[in-house]
């Protein structure tokens, strides 16, 4: 963010990391984390090569001593939800943001596991010109500013 700071005031509102997603029925889906290299062995459904999600799964597997060509990429999908959708439907494994991932496991379709390697979370932020701005955008920042988001994911209850 250097550089921007005279311009733009930052807040972070949250966290998030990658984490691998398996079909709930996956042998991966008994283990709580795993290496990257066992996650080379699947089906990996991958995001489309402009997705910034791709390009953090690609760093992470450099930064690791891994080529991305190593996964066995099964199929390339334009969204988070297709992917998640691919994987609930046993199309292969893939790796995905926690928050994304926390929400389609509270609703029964995947399961997560840790990556071990993956252990720096990315923090997010909102920003906003430091210049004057709309009251209802002014509102909004002292909202975001004010409220403690929570790293959960919501959950409904059994019948």
């Amino acid at each position: 963010m250097k550089g921007f700071e005279e311009k733009f005031a930052f807040h972070q509102i949250g966290e998030e990391q990658l984490v691998l997603i398996v079909p709930c029925n996956h042998e991966l889906a008994q283990n709580k984390t795993v290496e990257l290299k066992k996650i080379l062995a699947y089906p990996f459904v991958n995001r489309e090569e402009t997705s910034g999600t791709r390009k953090e799964i690609e760093s992470l597997l450099e930064r690791s001593g891994f080529n991305a060509e190593r996964l066995r990429v099964a199929l390339e999908l334009g969204s988070t939800e297709s992917v998640v959708t691919a994987v609930s439907e046993n199309r292969g494994i893939s790796i995905i943001s926690s928050i994304a991932a926390q929400k389609a496991q509270a609703a029964g379709l995947i399961k997560i596991v840790k990556i071990d390697e993956a252990k720096n979370p990315r923090k997010l932020y909102i920003s906003r010109p430091k210049t004057l701005i709309l009251k209802t955008s002014e509102t909004f920042w002292e909202f975001c500013k004010d409220y403690r988001f929570k790293n959960q994911a919501i959950t409904c209850l059994a019948d």
